[in-house]
C-alpha cells in the first residue's frame, strides 16, 4: 500500500488510482510548487498541492529568505542574473570569484583555477539588473600561465608510437 510522503499515512489503492486519473498539472507552476523569482522579488509558493508540499519541505519563510540572500550584495545579484539568463557557467564562476560594485565600476577578481569568463554574458546580466557600469575582470589563469604549462607538459605522446615489431 502506498503512503503519503509527508504524513506517512497509508493511501488505499482505489483512492490512489482515483487521484492519479484525476490529476491535472498546475498551470501556474507546472507542479514545481514555486512561482516568481528571487531576482524580481516575486518568489512565492504556489497554492496548488505541489506548492503546499514545497512549503512543508522548505519551510514557510523560504521565499523571503531566498529573496534576501539573492539581494544581499552585488555578487549574489549578478550570479542570480546569470542563472536567470541561463549563463550557468558564468554564474558558477562568478560565485567562486570576488565581486564588488561601487559607483559605476563592477570589479571581478577571478579565482586562480579559472581560465577566463565570457564578458558579453556579464554585460547582459548587468543589463538585466539595469546597472550602468564599467566591467573590470582580473585574475584567473592567465594566458602566460597557460603557455608556460603547455611548455612544461607539451601535448603529444610521452613514449614513442608502437611499431610493427612491437605488435608481433
Amino acid at each position: 500500500m502506498a503512503k503519503h510522503n509527508r504524513t506517512n499515512e497509508p493511501i488505499p489503492p482505489n483512492e490512489l488510482q482515483r487521484k492519479i486519473s484525476g490529476w491535472k498539472c498546475c498551470p501556474d507552476c507546472r507542479d514545481k510548487g514555486i512561482i516568481g523569482t528571487a531576482l524580481e522579488q516575486t518568489l512565492a509558493f504556489c497554492n496548488c498541492p505541489a506548492g503546499i508540499e514545497k512549503t512543508y519541505v522548505k519551510g514557510a519563510d523560504w521565499p523571503a529568505q531566498e529573496i534576501a540572500r539573492v539581494h544581499a550584495d552585488a555578487k549574489s545579484l549578478l550570479v542570480a542574473a546569470c542563472h536567470a539568463l541561463r549563463f550557468s557557467s558564468t554564474g558558477d564562476t562568478l560565485a567562486d570569484s570576488n565581486v564588488s560594485k561601487s559607483g559605476g565600476m563592477l570589479q571581478i577578481q577571478l579565482p586562480d583555477w579559472c581560465s577566463g569568463i565570457d564578458e558579453s554574458e556579464i554585460q547582459k546580466a548587468t543589463e538585466l539588473l539595469q546597472w550602468e557600469c564599467q566591467i573590470a575582470v582580473a585574475g584567473g589563469w592567465s594566458k602566460h600561465q597557460r603557455s608556460s604549462a603547455a611548455e612544461r607538459n607539451p601535448a603529444g605522446p610521452s613514449r614513442p608510437p608502437i611499431g610493427e615489431a612491437d605488435v608481433a
